[in-house]
């Protein structure tokens, strides 16, 4: 038995009061009653999570060319959502927080040490990032870590600092032209902050 009508807590309790007055109150209609809650519940908490997805989906761009974003109204400008906690923001983005060191990656970066790593992960950007327009930009930096890629590849997709559309939006980068010596050093810092923490995990 459903209650017609009953979409909002103002109403279910005018449909108890109905159905009390007309003394058909039972435990059994109750039950629907809680039941019925119960299914508004998920319903509004569904729909909450998904004008959450929706606002960060529109904030970061998604990696995948297939997918468009979606025009919505932003609680933040971007200039502001970037004035944020990067490590803060990157764990609100569920593909972001796939990323993760395995066994063959830390051993990599133990035997070889940090300040090796940071030389690697100084030249990839150097070299795959800062041109103005990078070779084949946007499917630059493999998904592979150790031992057939390297931890630092697994890293920059962890970062958002992967391809020069996600340090647009991400980092406020632009994209068309060269990354300053700063900006290179900034996003290596970055990238080695995200290893350092993964190591210790």
């Amino acid at each position: 038995m459903l209650i017609p009508e009953c979409r909002g807590a103002a109403r279910l309790r005018d449909a108890i009061a109905a159905s009390a007055f007309r003394g058909i109150a039972c435990d059994a209609f109750l039950f629907q009653i809680q039941k019925d809650m119960d299914v508004m519940n998920h319903q509004e908490n569904s729909e909450r999570k998904i004008a959450t997805e929706d606002f960060l989906r529109g904030l970061e761009l998604p990696d995948s060319p297939k997918a468009a974003p979606r025009k919505i109204e932003y609680a933040v400008s971007h200039e502001e959502w970037l004035k944020q906690d990067l490590f803060e923001r990157l764990s609100r983005s569920n593909f972001r927080m796939r990323f993760h060191l395995r066994a063959a990656d830390k051993a990599y970066i133990k035997e070889h040490g940090m300040d090796l790593i940071r030389q690697h992960a100084a030249d990839i950007i150097r070299k795959r990032l800062a041109p103005a327009e990078p070779l084949h930009d946007g499917k630059q930096t493999p998904m592979r870590g150790a031992p057939h890629g390297h931890p630092v590849f697994l890293a920059q997709h962890a970062t958002a600092t992967c391809c020069r559309g996600c340090l647009e939006k991400w980092h406020g980068i632009p994209q068309g032209r060269a990354m300053t010596k700063e900006e290179q050093e900034r996003v290596t810092d970055v990238i080695m902050e995200w290893i350092r923490r993964e190591m210790v995990q």
